[in-house]
Order: C-alpha cells, then sequence, then structure tokens
C-alpha cells in the first residue's frame, strides 16, 4: 500500500514467499535449538529434506499465480509442521528438556496455523479470529520459546559455573596432585622388577635421560646412568655383535627427533635379546611422540628372561626326554641291546680315529652314516638329527682344508651326537630297566631243562661235548635273525622310496653265525639292503612292464667251506648302470674319458670311496658311502667281498651279485666270546 501501490501482484508474491521463508527459518531454528542433528542421523536427513522443498516452494511460487502460490505455501509449511512437532514430540519423549518448552509453544503455534490454513481453504469462515490466528499463535509461540530460550541460558550459566568451580578446584589442588603422580611413578620406577629408561638427544650426540628405573642399576650396578652414553654404558658391556651396535647408533639417528616413519623403517633390525653378564636380557624398543607425531624420546625396556629362558630349556629337555623314552619303548628288548652295541662300536672306532688326518676323515664319514642309516630305521628322531648335523661337518672336512677350527666344530658335533646316543642308552638300560639284559643270554624253560638232564645222564666224553655244543648254540644266531632287524626295518625305506617293501629270501640258513661276527654284519647289511631297495630294484610301474613282481625279490644264500662262511646276496631289479658309473667316474677323475675298462672294472668302481651315481643328495642315498662302509665292515673281520657280473658283455644295466667271504670256525668258539 505504501512502498508498490501500482503493483498489486507483486503484494501477492511476498505473502506466499514471506510464508514461506518464515517456514524455513523455522525448521533451521528447530534444528539447532533441538539439536536435531545431534539426536540422530535419520533426523537431521529429515530437517535437510524439508529444508529443500520450502527452498523449492520459494522458487515455485515467484511464477505460479497467486491461487495457487497460496496453496502450495499452506501445505508445505503444513507438512514442516507436523513433521517438526512430530520430532519434538519424541524428543520429549526421550526426556529432552528443550523439547519440553518447543512442544507447548508449537501446539500453540500449529493450532493457529490450522485455523488459519482451513480459513484459506475455506473450511472455516473467514472472522477476526480465523483472521488473526497465524500472527496470534506465533506471537504466543515466540513468547513461549523466548522463555525456552532463557531456561537454556540458565541451564549453562549453571554449568559454567560449576565448570569454573571443578576448575578452580583443580588449579588449588593441582601442585598436589602432580606430586602424587611423580610419587606414584617413582614407585614405579623404584619397585618395578625391569630396566627402564629413555634415551634422548643432547648436545649433538644420545644420553640416558634423568628418569630411570632402579633395577637398570641392578643389571649394570658399577656404572654411572643418569647423562650417559647408553652405547658404551649398556650395550657394550653386552655380547651384542658390532654390527648390532652399529644398527642400534643407526636407529637411534634416523629416529629421534624425525617423523615416526624412519623408526617403523628400521625398527625390524633393532636387536631383542642380549647377554649382560649371566643374564639373559630381552629388550623392547618404543619410540615415544609429541603432539606433532615427533620422536622425542627413544623408551628401551630391559626384562631379565634368565629364569624363563631356563625352564624353557629345562621344559624342552622333558619333551625331548619323553620322546626319547617313546621311541625307545617301542622297541624290543633284545633288539634294542642289539643296537645299542652296535652303534656303541661305531662312535667308538670314530672316536678313536678322531685324529681326521685326510685318510681317517672317510673312515669316521662312513660310520656316522650308518649310524644315521640305522637311528632312521628305527625312527630314533634325536639321534638321526645330531648325527645328521655331525656326518655334515665330516663330509665339509671332506672338501676343505683341515684346519684346527674345523677340526674342533667337527669333534663338537660329533661329541653331542655321541651325548644323545648316550641319553638313548641310559634311558634303555637305567629308566627302562633292561641294562640286566645286555651281557646275558636268553634261554628257554625247556632248553634249560633239557640241558639239566643231559648233564645228570653224562655216561662218556662224547655226551660231554653235545653237552657243550648244546650251551655254545646259545651264543650263536641264524643269519636270518641277525639281519632281522634290518629286514624289518626295510618298511620305512620303501614308504620313502615309493616301492612295495620287498621279499627277503634265505637259502640254506643253517650255519650259526659267531658272536664276533655279529655287528660287522649287522652294518654292513645296513647299507646292502638300502643300497638294494634305492639303486637296485625298480619303481613297481617299471618292474610290472618288464614283467616281473611289483614287489623286489632279494636272495640270500648261505654255505660253509674250509672255515669259510660264503654269502650270496642277489636282488632282482635291473642292475648296475654302467654307462652311469663310468660318466660319474669320469666326472670324480676317478677315469680317463680314453680308458677302456672292462665290464668287471667299471662295476668295481661302486666300492671307492665317496663314490655315488645319484644326482642329488637325500636322506636315503647320494653321499657315496653306501658299497664303501659295507667293504670296510666286512674286511674289518677278515672277511672280503666280491662283486659278480651275471654277463661279460657289456649292457646298460648288468645284473650283478655280491659273494662276502668270512672266516668260520665254529668249533672253536668258547663261552667267553
Amino acid at each position: 500500500h505504501f512502498f508498490w501501490p501500482n503493483h498489486p501482484q507483486f503484494s501477492d508474491i511476498m505473502i506466499c514467499q514471506g510464508g514461506i521463508v518464515a517456514t524455513l527459518f523455522m525448521i533451521i531454528f528447530s534444528n539447532q535449538y533441538l539439536e536435531i542433528s545431534r539426536k540422530g542421523r535419520r533426523r537431521f536427513l529429515l530437517m535437510r529434506v524439508l529444508t529443500g522443498m520450502e527452498l523449492c516452494a520459494l522458487f515455485v511460487s515467484s511464477v505460479v499465480p497467486y491461487v495457487v502460490g497460496v496453496k502450495l505455501m499452506a501445505v508445505t509449511s503444513l507438512l514442516s509442521v507436523l513433521v517438526i512437532f512430530a520430532v519434538a514430540t519424541l524428543q520429549m519423549v526421550q526426556k529432552q528438556r528443550e523439547a519440553r518448552f518447543y512442544f507447548v509453544a508449537w501446539s500453540v503455534f500449529i493450532t493457529g496455523c490450522i485455523i488459519y490454513i482451513m480459513k484459506q481453504i475455506g473450511i472455516l469462515p473467514v472472522n477476526a479470529i480465523t483472521h488473526l490466528s497465524f500472527k496470534a499463535g506465533s506471537v504466543i509461540e515466540v513468547s513461549l520459546l523466548s522463555l525456552a530460550l532463557a531456561d537454556r541460558l540458565n541451564t549453562m550459566r549453571y554449568q559454567l559455573k560449576k565448570t569454573n568451580a571443578e576448575l578452580l578446584d583443580l588449579n588449588e589442588h593441582l601442585e598436589d596432585k602432580v606430586l602424587e603422580k611423580t610419587r606414584d611413578i617413582q614407585s614405579i620406577l623404584t619397585t618395578i622388577p625391569q630396566g627402564i629408561f629413555q634415551i634422548i638427544a643432547q648436545a649433538g650426540h644420545y644420553v640416558i635421560d634423568q628418569e630411570y628405573s632402579a633395577y637398570v642399576k641392578t643389571l649394570c650396578p658399577n656404572a654411572s646412568i643418569a647423562g650417559q652414553d647408553p652405547m658404551t654404558t649398556i650395550f657394550a658391556k653386552t655380547n651384542l655383535s658390532q654390527n648390532d651396535l652399529s644398527m642400534i647408533s643407526s636407529v637411534l639417528e634416523s629416529s629421534i627427533n624425525e617423523p615416526i616413519l624412519g623408526f617403523e623403517m628400521n625398527e625390524h633390525s633393532l636387536p631383542r635379546e642380549m647377554m649382560l653378564g649371566d643374564r639373559i636380557i630381552e629388550l623392547d624398543w618404543s619410540p615415544v611422540l609429541d603432539d606433532k607425531a615427533i620422536i622425542r624420546k627413544m623408551l628401551v625396556t630391559m626384562k631379565d628372561v634368565t629364569d624363563i629362558r631356563q625352564y624353557q630349556q629345562e621344559a624342552l629337555k622333558q619333551s625331548r626326554q619323553l620322546q626319547v623314552l617313546g621311541e625307545v619303548a617301542r622297541q624290543e628288548t633284545t633288539r634294542m641291546v642289539e643296537l645299542i652295541k652296535v652303534i656303541e662300536d661305531l662312535f667308538s672306532s670314530s672316536m678313536k680315529h678322531f685324529h681326521l688326518v685326510p685318510g681317517e676323515v672317510a673312515l669316521v664319514f662312513r660310520n656316522l652314516h650308518t649310524i644315521k642309516g640305522l637311528a632312521r630305521n628305527f625312527e630314533f628322531k634325536s639321534l638321526t638329527n645330531a648325527t645328521h648335523e655331525a656326518e655334515q661337518t665330516i663330509k665339509n672336512l671332506q672338501s676343505a682344508s683341515l684346519t684346527p677350527e674345523n677340526i674342533d666344530l667337527a669333534s663338537n658335533k660329533m661329541d653331542e651326537a655321541y651325548r644323545v646316543f648316550l641319553e638313548y642308552k641310559r634311558i634303555n638300560n637305567e629308566t627302562l630297566g633292561r641294562a640286566k639284559l645286555a651281557d646275558k643270554v636268553l634261554m628257554d624253560r625247556v632248553e634249560l631243562k633239557h640241558i639239566q638232564k643231559c648233564i645228570q645222564d653224562v655216561k662218556s666224553f662224547e655226551d660231554l661235548k653235545d653237552i657243550e655244543a648244546k650251551i655254545l648254540f646259545l651264543f650263536e644266531t641264524k643269519f636270518e635273525q641277525v639281519i632281522e632287524d634290518e629286514i624289518s626295518l626295510l618298511s620305512s625305506v620303501a614308504k620313502t622310496l615309493k616301492k612295495p617293501v620287498p621279499i627277503v629270501h634265505f637259502v640254506h640258513d643253517e650255519f650259526m653265525i659267531p658272536s664276533q661276527l655279529k655287528t660287522s654284519i649287522r652294518k654292513a647289511f645296513v647299507h646292502l639292503l638300502r643300497n638294494s631297495m634305492d639303486h637296485g630294484i625298480e619303481l613297481p610301474e617299471d618292474r610290472t612292464k618288464a614283467g616281473k613282481s611289483p614287489e623286489g625279490h632279494i636272495r640270500i644264500t648261505i654255505d660253509e667251506t674250509d672255515n669259510v662262511l660264503s654269502i650270496f646276496y642277489q636282488d632282482d631289479g635291473r642292475g648296475l648302470a654302467l654307462n652311469r658309473i663310468r660318466d660319474r667316474a669320469i666326472q670324480q677323475k676317478l677315469m680317463t674319458a680314453s680308458e677302456n675298462l672292462s665290464p668287471a672294472a667299471i662295476a668295481a668302481l661302486i666300492f671307492r670311496p665317496g663314490f655315488s651315481t645319484a644326482e642329488t643328495t637325500t636322506d636315503i642315498s647320494g653321499r657315496g658311502i653306501g658299497m664303501d662302509a659295507v667293504r670296510a665292515y666286512i674286511e674289518e673281520v677278515g672277511g672280503s667281498i666280491e662283486l659278480r657280473l651275471e654277463s661279460q658283455e657289456f649292457q646298460e644295466f648288468m645284473g650283478i651279485s655280491f659273494v662276502i667271504k668270512l672266516p668260520y670256525y665254529p668249533d672253536a668258539l668258547d663261552l667267553a666270546s
């Protein structure tokens, strides 16, 4: 009427947009006052939707006729009012203090809005009440909300007063609390059984901070701590290597007063354990950061774990003893007694010749390899591993100079393997009480009664000779019984090689083997049987193609002539690969390519020390020990071994047999043997 009397249509637009803007600010005020954004994400998104709706209505109302615009204003305002009222009601139910005032104020305003809107759309008549209902509701609402804002100010004033009181109390007692916390920290540093100190940068080098735990002095009793260089005061007195000390210095240099990234990249190179005197110390490194993530100090914790390590070692020792006990207990008594005799003889022979001059290295290596084979056959894991390590050090001596350092290393490894063997022996003899059987001859009760009756019925010198033969029989064993352990344990070798267990046939096994030959025979047949399994007998699919049974056959024939026991040994494998033997002999410079050796001479090369046709070294073969050991063990009791070819014509694979000859004097055997 005053500003644009000639443009009444502008007044129509302003009426619509004025109502919409009022609703828009109502939404903004409600969101702030009720803190809707903090009460739930969905409610906050709902307020955003209402705000967007009102902004769209504000634009549309400026381009549509008044009749459409005023109804759009009425509908959007009504929808916004109802939604806000519902939100306020929900938050009042949730016991929000502000929502209670808001609910009352909004109820009055909504009532005025509803009356006004119903008048606008023609439901209620036009009169003073309906025409002024919107303004009256707004005035009352604003008045009530002002009271609500005053209440909030009072609440905030109360909270501020309370906070000020707390701050005042904190300031008054801050010094006491600091002293209390300091005493607590000092108490911890004094009583904690760990060495704790911090390394800081000072005047271009690194020193130990003033505060450290009393246990540091316990670990380093004669040293000054605070302000000292940790490298010389602590770390230089440990068993850390020069490389470890250099690494600590490098990490400190790249970490202190630098971002934490440098420490994270090099943390893995810091030592985690060291020896300080006779104590085992576990180390922990922790960077101390400022508010900008810059490392200002390095916190070092030293924990004495000596007792823990001793307990761990004791537990490990007991665990190994239980393992050994289980391995020994599985073995039959007499078999274990015989095995101990054989292994002890091998160790005794090795230690007697342990001067390790070039000619004796092969003997020691051969004995250790035999011990390892026996231990593996009986599944003695600890002895197998220890002997393998000793064997490896001896093997290295074969290709390196016999320096005192290498000899000492080999000696220590063999001593360690022998100690492991003694543990097996102790558990067998003492723990399981089998020592009393070691030097005794077991006799069946029926045999004992038979000998007793024969003694009672003696009538002539011939009767005495007969009794003597029966007693001497107790000290003799059939050949099959001598090597029965080696045969029964072929199953483990067969499993490793993925071959069926071979069948062993004995022919003319009526000869009794004197006790003085048993050990050498067993040592020789450890390698002879394993050699047949690995090199002689083919894989089952190859045997099937060749028209053979899948499992191999080993034939052992025994004969005696003129006090010589002859043992004929043969397997039905494909035989020796002579071309391969010749090529390997040329590689090892045992012969030249121009030499034209006979098949028998080429075959005899398998007895050479260190010779093997295996491409790689395995637990079964490849060390060049097998046939060399067989010949050595046979010759040590005055015997001999001969290799015979089935054909004199050169073939790719030549069938072979071995003839072992041993001195045999059964009539001269006495009880002392």
